[in-house]
C-alpha cells in the first residue's frame, strides 16, 4: 500500500468515525515535576510525579472521554492512583476540579470521564496521593514506570450509551470483587 493510499484511507476512516461520534488522538506526556524521562521509561523522583498531557491533534472539547493506555510500574505492589487536573478557564489546575479515575495495576487501562470545558492540555497525575491516603501507605512509589499508546477517544452521546451498556453488561457477568 503507498503512502498516499495510507493517507487517504486515515482521513477517510477519521471522518467517519466523526459521522459515528466519536474521535481518538494520541497524546505526549511532557513530564512537568517529580518525573523524567529515561530512554523507554520514567522514574519518579518524588511523591507526586505531574505530567502534562498534550493532544497530537485538536484541543479538548467538554463532553465525554475514553482515556486508554498501557501501564506498567517496576516496583513491588505499587498502584497506579490516577487523577486529571483540568485547567479550568485559564486558571492552574487545582484540587477543586479533579478528575479521579479508578486505581489500578499494570496492563492495558480504560478510563471513561467526563471532561468539563475545552481546554488545549490538562495535567496527569499517575501516582497521585492526597493527604489522607498518604498516611495510610507506607512509601509513594518510587521507582521506574511506563506508560505507552496515550489515547483520548471523545464520544458522543449514541456511541456513549452503547460502551455503557456494553462495559455494565461484561461488569454484571464477571466473577471477580
Amino acid at each position: 500500500m503507498t503512502i498516499e493510499t495510507r493517507i487517504i484511507l486515515h482521513r477517510l476512516l477519521g471522518f467517519a468515525g466523526h459521522l459515528a461520534g466519536f474521535h481518538s488522538t494520541s497524546c505526549t506526556l511532557v513530564p512537568l515535576k517529580d518525573v523524567h524521562q529515561s530512554a523507554q521509561e520514567f522514574v519518579c523522583t518524588g511523591i507526586d510525579p505531574q505530567f502534562q498531557v498534550l493532544p497530537r491533534s485538536q484541543g479538548l472539547r467538554s463532553g465525554w472521554y475514553i482515556m486508554s493506555y498501557q501501564a506498567e510500574v517496576l516496583a513491588p505492589d505499587a498502584l497506579f492512583t490516577p487523577k486529571i487536573y483540568p485547567h479550568l478557564h485559564n486558571t492552574p489546575a487545582s484540587e477543586k476540579n479533579v478528575i479521579t479515575l479508578r486505581a489500578h495495576v499494570d496492563g492495558k487501562i480504560r478510563h471513561l470521564f467526563h471532561f468539563p470545558t475545552s481546554a488545549a492540555e490538562f495535567r496527569f497525575d499517575p501516582f497521585d496521593l492526597d493527604l489522607e491516603s498518604h498516611f495510610r501507605i507506607e512509601a509513594p512509589v518510587r521507582g521506574r514506570f511506563r506508560i505507552d499508546r496515550f489515547r483520548l477517544t471523545c464520544i458522543r452521546h449514541i456511541p456513549l450509551l452503547f460502551f455503557v451498556l456494553r462495559h455494565g453488561l461484561l461488569a454484571s457477568r464477571s466473577h471477580r470483587l
